[in-house]
Parts: structure tokens; C-alpha cells; sequence
């Protein structure tokens, strides 16, 4: 699978679809609506200019460790894990089961 072209065409499908909103809310005059929109659309223009420029390759290398290793593995690298990721323990995840 060739990552790089997925992510461009999901930021590709994110860019047309917060560019109808930007344009419905400048239209209704809704000036915070669409500065907000203003903002997504540059964020995602700029991470499209990552994939080509920054080597995304290092972001979607071919590796399988243990989820716990992937998470650290990111983590290590200045990447913000969402806490509601966060993988629980093994006994907390048994406990839950049970």
C-alpha cells in the first residue's frame, strides 16, 4: 500500500470539504466560522507539503513491534499521543474482560 498517496487523498478530501464550509460561512457573513476554516485548510496544505518534502517515508516505515513499543516509539520522537490510546496494562485490559 502506498501510504503517502493515501494520506494526500484523505488531506485532499479534507481540503474540499472544509473549503465548502469556508465558503458557505463567508457567505453567511459567519467571519469566526470561516477564519476557523481558514485555519484547517492551511494546516492541511502544509502537512500535504510535508509528505512531499519532509520524507514522510520515516512517518510510515514497515514496522510491526508491540503496539506499547510503537506508541513509545512516537512518543520519542516529539509526537502528542492522544491519551484515550494509551494502551492500558495487561492485568487493567484482563480485568475489564473478566
Amino acid at each position: 500500500m502506498d501510504y503517502r498517496k493515501l494520506l494526500i487523498a484523505l488531506l485532499d478530501q479534507g481540503t474540499e470539504l472544509f473549503s465548502s464550509i469556508f465558503i458557505k460561512n463567508l457567505k453567511a457573513g459567519n467571519n469566526r466560522e470561516a477564519s476557523q476554516c481558514l485555519r484547517t485548510l492551511i494546516l492541511l496544505e502544509y502537512l500535504k507539503e510535508c509528505i512531499h518534502n519532509e520524507g514522510i517515508e520515516n512517518l510510515v516505515e514497515l514496522r510491526y513491534p508491540p503496539l506499547e513499543e510503537e506508541l513509545k516509539f512516537w512518543q520519542d520522537k516529539g509526537f502528542t499521543i492522544p491519551k484515550d490510546i494509551f494502551l492500558k496494562s495487561k492485568s487493567e485490559s484482563e480485568a475489564v474482560y473478566q
